[in-house]
């Protein structure tokens, strides 16, 4: 990769296998055919530090499975991808979270997640529990949150992540 290139992607795929369509008969799960659905097809890009990419196109035409594996949650089936630095994901806000945790372990575990060192949710700690707007829930484990508060705390701590 050049060192102009912050992000990179040559011959990038992604192969899902699903279950084939019953034709009668019986299968057990493990028996069953599958069928090879192809997501992405040898995708090639390449990023300068300032450029912008969109990303545009009908369902089921793999937007989010590129984006997922920018975020690295996904891993390609075929090709490489390269990345300089640090990258944040708003995919799924609030993955990560284990619900038996508190807000506040929370915050610390997917700040971990996120790529950021426990000492920098640290610094951004109190930041991040205003910016949810959870207060006296923090100590609360998160199963007991409404889905507006969890959401807000996975969305409050991936703003925080200073993404390259």
């Amino acid at each position: 990769m050049r060192d102009d290139v912050v992000f990179g992607c040559q011959g990038v795929g992604k192969r899902f296998r699903i279950p084939a369509p019953r034709e009668g008969g019986f299968f057990l799960p493990w028996t069953r055919p599958t069928v090879d659905q192809w997501a992405l097809r040898d995708i090639a890009v390449e990023l300068e530090r300032g450029e912008i990419l969109g990303l545009v196109g009908g369902n089921g035409a793999g937007k989010t499975t590129l984006l997922r594996l920018v975020a690295r949650t996904m891993h390609p089936t075929e090709g490489t991808l390269a990345m300089r630095g640090r990258v944040s994901s708003l995919l799924a806000v609030g993955a990560g979270f284990h619900f038996e945790l508190t807000g506040r372990e929370n915050i610390y575990l997917s700040g971990t997640l996120h790529g950021m060192r426990r000492h920098e949710v640290a610094a951004r700690f109190d930041e991040i529990v205003a910016f949810a707007d959870i207060g006296p829930y923090l100590d609360t484990p998160v199963k007991r949150y409404s889905s507006g508060m969890y959401v807000r705390l996975g969305f409050a701590v991936a703003c925080h992540v200073d993404a390259d």
